[in-house]
């Protein structure tokens, strides 16, 4: 891996300091609106500041939906229920424009570097 050491430093010292963030979400249920079908039913979790978490299963087992749901992205026809926080305030459809706003800097971030 190749890193241009002046850009990223330089980013690096001028970055804030940021506060630990954990995501929580409770009861978390998904229903498909037109079939009525439910793809998630009563899941709850959290994920915590340092911690990687691996979401695993089967093909159609819902980890996209789980993560679509968390991120209420590509819900359009999904009936929705449940509770999503961020550091214990409940988020709702505004965690869209922030993690948005996370890809977007990881993504400034990661193009100073190449394999």
């Amino acid at each position: 891996m190749t890193m241009h050491p002046n850009v990223a430093s330089d980013a690096a010292i001028n970055l804030p300091p940021v506060d630990p963030v954990f995501l929580t979400w409770e009861g978390l249920s998904v229903t498909a609106k037109k079939t009525k079908r439910l793809l998630l039913h009563d899941v709850t979790g959290i994920a915590q500041p340092g911690q990687l978490i691996a979401l695993m299963g089967a093909s159609g087992a819902g980890k996209t939906t789980l993560l679509n749901a968390l991120l209420h992205r590509n819900v359009k026809g999904l009936k929705i229920s449940g509770v999503v926080k961020v550091n214990g305030e409940i988020v709702g459809r505004k965690i869209t424009k922030a993690s948005l706003l996370c890809h977007h800097f990881l993504s400034l971030l990661f193009s100073y570097m190449s394999v």
